[in-house]
């Protein structure tokens, strides 16, 4: 069953995400925070490598990022399929992105401890 953590004091919507492994063997379901003006899907490195990606793959394309750093080049894959709040969708291009922990505890962390808290 999908999970979706809406908390209208909350700054973020948190869901689950369920990422099928390059090898179509298993699948690893993580929690994201929904951006619903976001025109790409981020996934963290190590999460698309435990996964059998291999973003470090020099043949990948690569996208630009604007962040609060400044500008970065992410590369791109396909996943083979991902679902989340009811949708299955196949051959999904992600970008394989690291978020600074500072961000991640800003956004992702408040919402869920603050949705889990109450």
């Amino acid at each position: 069953m999908t999970r979706v953590i809406y908390d209208p004091s909350a700054s973020s919507i948190v869901g689950d995400f369920l990422l099928e492994a390059a090898d179509a063997k298993s699948s690893l379901l993580i929690p994201v925070v929904l951006d619903t003006g976001a025109s790409l899907t981020i996934v963290a490195t190590d999460i698309m490598a435990q996964l059998g990606y291999d973003p470090a793959n020099p043949r990948l394309g690569r996208q630009r990022i604007i962040t609060g750093s400044g500008v970065e080049y992410a590369p791109r894959t396909t996943v083979r399929s991902a679902a989340a709040i009811g949708q299955k969708v196949a051959n999904l291009e992600v970008l394989c992105h690291d978020i600074p922990q500072k961000a991640v505890s800003t956004v992702f962390l408040d919402s869920v401890f603050s949705s889990t808290s109450s």
